[in-house]
């Protein structure tokens, strides 16, 4: 029952977004960044789309694309074991084989940097890399370090660039979940004057990281963090059923709370310390 008119509509609300993300010089930086990273990967591109991609989709190629969604394998789950049966209860236990993303081989020094001609009043510094898929054992370790890095005002980033020297408009950790390797990135906004210094200070901080494991204090306040995060994205329903739908779909069997907590203790500064040189 799509018309065209609001297929019409949603296609120019989309094409003006995607222009709009143009004009954020950190949305031009991480476009940069992903193409280094991940040279011809699907993950090199804005999950959106292109302008000029968006632009050629036709009214047909949406009613062919649901016709075509109606026969591949769904699954289903609810909170009420009674409504999904026993055949189709049995989906949660489909796994599938870790795929892992080739990485851009073409990594030498030229071609590990990017910059563009800054005509703005601030500077953007992204430094990282592609890691492993939602399946891999490093999984929870990068979301230890993550915690440690970026979450709230006791965050080690956040000491440093705000408290100590208050220097950054903008800073934290992008580590999203992926069904392949997912991105890793560390960014900040500073000011033009104080770039080379926030800079300076980045590499200082994460060569730090290469050499010295985290303080028993560090790691576990960074620990019970992660923990709250997940108990924060478990208050509603929906969002429960959300992560269980996105977790069986890369084929990961989800486990109870009680299960995620003891695999968030066992992991130990030099996990943590190994998955940072790697």
């Amino acid at each position: 029952i799509l018309s065209e008119i609001e297929f019409q509509k949603v296609k120019k609300s989309l094409i003006n977004t995607i222009k709009k993300e143009k004009e954020n010089p950190f949305n031009i930086c991480f476009d940069i960044w992903r193409k280094i990273v991940y040279s011809n990967h699907p993950y090199a591109f804005n999950t959106i789309g292109e302008a000029n991609d968006v632009s050629k989709i036709t009214y047909e190629d949406v009613i062919c694309e649901f016709k075509n969604f109606k026969n591949r394998e769904k699954y289903i789950i609810s909170n009420n074991s009674e409504i999904i049966g026993e055949d189709l209860g049995r989906s949660d236990q489909k796994t599938q084989k870790e795929k892992s993303v080739p990485f851009n081989t073409n990594l030498d020094a030229a071609n590990r940097f990017d910059y563009i001609e800054n005509d703005s009043s601030q500077t953007i510094i992204m430094l990282g890399n592609q890691t492993c898929s939602r399946k891999s054992r490093e999984f929870l370790p990068l979301k230890v370090l993550e915690s440690y890095l970026s979450y709230g005002m006791s965050s080690a980033l956040f000491k440093l660039f705000r408290e100590k020297n208050g220097i950054t408009y903008d800073l934290g950790v992008f580590n999203p979940i992926r069904n392949e390797n997912a991105p890793f990135l560390v960014y900040l906004s500073v000011s033009n004057k104080n770039a080379l210094f926030a800079y300076e200070l980045l590499l200082s901080f994460w060569n730090h990281l290469l050499i010295n494991p985290l303080t028993y204090n560090e790691i576990f306040l960074a620990k019970e963090k992660l923990k709250g995060s997940f108990l924060l994205g478990n208050q509603s329903l929906d969002a429960i059923l959300h992560r269980k739908v996105q977790l069986i779909s890369f084929g990961v069997s989800p486990i109870s709370e009680t299960d995620l907590n003891s695999k968030i203790d066992g992991i130990s500064s030099l996990n943590i310390l190994k998955l940072t040189k790697k």
